[in-house]
């Protein structure tokens, strides 16, 4: 069965929101904190959250 990859959308974000209300994160040390802000962004500009996640030209913060 093929692999669809598909960029972070506004359709998708309901399913994610909800993974970050269970306290799933993104990050390997699964950090409950981290999905509290994850949600706080979303919250203050959906928009602006994903397209964070898809930042082709590396404009954003530097990533420690």
């Amino acid at each position: 069965m093929p692999i669809t990859l598909t960029l972070p959308n506004l359709a998708l974000l309901p399913g994610y929101i909800a993974a970050l209300e269970r306290s799933w994160t993104r990050d390997s040390d699964q950090d409950p904190e981290g999905a509290s802000a994850q949600l706080a962004r979303i919250a203050q500009n959906a928009d602006k959250f994903l397209a964070s996640l898809t930042d082709l030209e590396g404009s954003g913060p530097p990533v420690v």
